[in-house]
């Protein structure tokens, strides 16, 4: 045992407890901060929303949502004029003697508005482009011949009857045959690209090329326009 002299003991005990007053501060003041907590709902969340408990809260099946991109609009429900379907919209009525209802319609699957009523004129497919850039619908102008894709969008090829549109649809003129669109054609060695335009037919859904000389119904669309 060492015998220290009385005076360092006298320095070392006050040093000591200095020390030890000071760690027992510093670990006082030590707090400890919770780390983020998982929200209430959500991904991270294992347990189920209140929409799938029942009262003694246990979890209950659900249903999952079909997408939307692989749902089909009904246009079957829109009333006897079919302007209020789930798919069909029509839109900008033109006044008692015009079309009350509205003279164009607005299809929700595509986001495309059409002709209610398109001519039930046959001309050619310089004509028909011309009348679709001047046409004024309830004061609407910036119409155009469709793309042969977007007109094809119409067909129903589960309707087993003429015209190959949905069944309940709000349109009305619309002819069994072909009809212009501002797509090139489905190039035949024999076609040249200037002479020939793509169609489709509304009698069968069929498509295809026709000479731009030949008449035929056109029908004209506001909106999209994206080629191809």
């Amino acid at each position: 045992m060492c015998n220290w002299p009385k005076s360092i003991i006298n320095i070392l005990i006050p040093m000591s407890v200095s020390v030890g007053l000071f760690a027992a501060s510093v670990q006082a003041q030590i707090i400890i901060v919770p780390g983020p907590q998982p929200a209430a709902t959500g991904a991270g969340n294992l347990e189920p929303p209140g929409s799938a408990v029942n009262g003694s809260s246990n979890p209950i099946a659900t249903t999952p949502t079909q997408p939307s991109w692989d749902q089909k609009l009904p246009a079957n429900n829109g009333g006897v004029d079919g302007c209020n379907s789930t798919r069909f919209k029509c839109i900008w009525p033109t006044g008692l003697f015009g079309h009350p209802n509205g003279a164009a319609v607005l299809d929700k699957d595509t986001g495309l508005t059409w002709q209610r009523f398109p001519s039930d004129l046959a001309q050619e497919w310089w004509d028909s482009g011309h009348d679709c850039g001047t046409l004024n619908v309830a004061g609407r102008k910036g119409w155009r011949l469709p793309f042969r894709y977007e007109l094809a969008s119409l067909l129903d090829m589960t309707h087993s009857g003429s015209p190959k549109l949905p069944l309940g649809h709000p349109f009305g003129n619309i002819q069994n045959s072909a009809y212009w669109s501002a797509s090139p054609a489905v190039l035949l060695p024999e076609e040249n690209p200037d002479l020939f335009a793509g169609y489709v037919n509304f009698s069968d859904g069929g498509v295809g090329s026709l000479a731009k000389t030949q008449d035929h119904f056109f029908w004209c669309v506001r909106g999209g326009g994206v080629a191809q």
